[in-house]
């Protein structure tokens, strides 16, 4: 939830985070909606006072475009390692009301998938060439609705909503809190005689680069009385070890 188009958003961390993407052996990221404001001039949330200091007075009768440009030249340096695009709801309002498909249009310029708003994803690593390969089950979806104002009832939501799915990670955008929830459940190996054993699986609430409360602008966000929230995004550290006795193989999954 990067929400570029705004003097609320955090540029410079955004700006940290893509160098840390682009400076980071094999590291891979999901784009997961509200690239940019998107908010028109027809927008009861629209606000002059609000946009960023680089949009100018002439930029306003094409402001969804302008946003989606520097939005597109920001991401195109760490695109290679972008396992796909989703569409959040500032993308999808301006695609209703607007017929502006402009998540469409990012994903055909920077030739990358586009996931819709909901995704379930298999993701292999491999340690390297020849060796056996590691799967990591991945479902995050960006709803279009509120699951209450307090964190603890969007993590219930989304441990919840872990459960209907057979994933290892659940992550959920939207909400721009920016936390963990980790998940115990009891399976077995796989073997002729099984023994049990605890696989991990993992809640994330994905961030965001908004800030809800900024110096020298009121924004819709402060209005309405949101909290403010951590800014930057998530990152999931996997690694393998291999137990030679026994021949067993597993990862684990940690965020920082």
């Amino acid at each position: 939830d990067i929400h570029l188009g705004t003097e609320a958003c955090d540029e410079q961390k955004l700006d940290q985070t893509i160098d840390k993407i682009g400076s980071t052996p094999q590291c891979y990221w999901l784009f997961t909606g509200d690239g940019c404001e998107y908010i028109n001039r027809s927008d009861p949330r629209f606000s002059v006072g609000t946009l960023a200091h680089w949009i100018k007075i002439s930029d306003l009768d094409d402001l969804a475009n302008v946003q989606r440009k520097r939005l597109e030249k920001k991401l195109r340096p760490i695109i290679k390692t972008c396992m796909g695009f989703m569409k959040g709801n500032h993308e999808a309002m301006i695609q209703k009301y607007y017929e502006n498909n402009i998540h469409k249009m990012v994903c055909e310029n920077l030739n990358i998938r586009d996931l819709t708003s909901a995704v379930f994803m298999n993701i292999f690593f491999r340690p390297e060439a020849g060796s056996s390969a590691y799967l990591v089950k991945l479902v995050a979806q960006h709803p279009r609705c509120g699951l209450g104002g307090q964190v603890g009832g969007k993590i219930n939501k989304a441990i919840r909503h872990l459960h209907n799915f057979d994933a290892d990670i659940f992550a959920l955008p939207h909400f721009h809190q920016k936390n963990k929830t980790e998940v115990a459940v009891i399976g077995s190996t796989d073997s002729i005689n099984p023994s049990s054993k605890e696989l991990c699986k993992m809640t994330i609430q994905c961030g965001s680069y908004l800030r809800t409360y900024s110096k020298g602008i009121s924004t819709y966000g402060e209005d309405a009385m949101y909290d403010p929230v951590p800014l930057g995004s998530p990152y999931i550290d996997i690694w393998q070890e291999r137990q030679i006795e026994g021949k067993r193989d597993f990862f684990e999954t940690r965020m920082e």
